[in-house]
This record gives C-alpha cells, sequence and structure tokens, in this order.
C-alpha cells in the first residue's frame, strides 16, 4: 500500500488516496502539483518519498507582476514520474495522517 499526501493551504498535509499502485494515482496529478513536496508518498512503513522529476517551470511574464506559468506535463518515455527518496522514515507521523484520514471518511 502507498498513502499519497498533499500539501494543505495552512503547510500540513493530508491523506488524499490509499493506493496499491503509485504510479497510477500520480498520473492524475500533474508536475506542478507534485514539485517541492507539494505531495508526498508514505509506504506501509513510513518511509517518505517526493514525486519526480524536479525540475523548475517556465514562468512567463504578461503584465506588471502578472505571470503564468507551465503546469508542465509527465514525460512517460523518461520514466516520469518516479520516486525521489527523502531517506526518511516516520511511522508516528503516517499513523497521524491515517487517523485524521479515518475520521474525515468516517463523516463523509
Amino acid at each position: 500500500m502507498y498513502y499519497i499526501a498533499v500539501k494543505n493551504p495552512n503547510g500540513t498535509y493530508s491523506i488524499d488516496e490509499i493506493v496499491e499502485d503509485w504510479h497510477k494515482a500520480v498520473k492524475n496529478y500533474e508536475p506542478i502539483d507534485c514539485i517541492n513536496g507539494e505531495v508526498l508518498i508514505y509506504d506501509e512503513q513510513g518511509h517518505k518519498f517526493l514525486v519526480g522529476p524536479q525540475k523548475n517551470l517556465e514562468k512567463k511574464k504578461l503584465f506588471w507582476k502578472i505571470s503564468t506559468v507551465d503546469v508542465g506535463s509527465w514525460d512517460f518515455s523518461k520514466g516520469e514520474p518516479f520516486l525521489i527518496d527523502t531517506k526518511k522514515t516516520n511511522k508516528v507521523e503516517l499513523n497521524k495522517l491515517l487517523k485524521s484520514f479515518s475520521s474525515k471518511t468516517k463523516h463523509s
């Protein structure tokens, strides 16, 4: 099992999905949603992964202080998306996220 956690606007994370195939789940997100730790993946032991690739997305200035960002797309021929090992394991953190996820799904 893999646990897909997304960053909330307040900077905390919450479990968005519990899946058996992280690769299929991540294909539903655009790269801009995954870069810089916006999406984390935990395995069953609480090992944390980022989703790659980590890349700078092209910005285009429109006028004044307004600009757009290319959301990018996965390059499946290069094996994207892929997991980037954070070399961190936090089972306590994962259990806390799962408890919160469980309470949300009960109230839905």
